[in-house]
């Protein structure tokens, strides 16, 4: 979906259907797509969303979720969200009278479903 250089640094990059992210936490990265380029610093978050390219995102995170076995968002569509908790756990979700497009800041862990799937339900109602 883009091109990623290291310029010396700890980042992270998701690439899935309809999103791409990447998120710096140490030193500095160049990312290119063919709509935008830039270069992020700590804290600095590039993101492609269903074609929409979002360039002035903070973290709060010091490193990735993943590395402590949660998937972690801040301000995602919660249709991404759904999608990384169908891909983590092999299941399909079906999803009727939810606002897909609501945003989600929050974590699921990777090891107990019941308690990830209620990270997901829970804060959004």
């Amino acid at each position: 979906t883009g091109t990623v250089r290291v310029l010396g640094t700890e980042f992270n990059v998701k690439d899935r259907p309809g999103f791409f992210e990447v998120i710096c936490y140490e030193g500095s990265v160049r990312v290119q797509n063919n709509e935008a380029s830039g270069v992020l610093r700590p804290s600095e978050v590039f993101r492609i969303v269903d074609g929409k390219v979002y360039t002035n995102i903070k973290t709060a995170s010091t490193k990735p979720g993943w590395t402590e076995g949660e998937s972690v968002f801040e301000s995602v569509p919660f249709a991404q969200v759904v999608h990384e908790f169908e891909r983590q756990y092999n299941v399909t979700i079906s999803l009727r009278n939810v606002d897909t497009s609501q945003l989600y800041t929050g974590s699921f862990t990777h090891s107990d479903k019941d308690l990830a799937l209620k990270s997901l339900t829970l804060p959004l109602n």
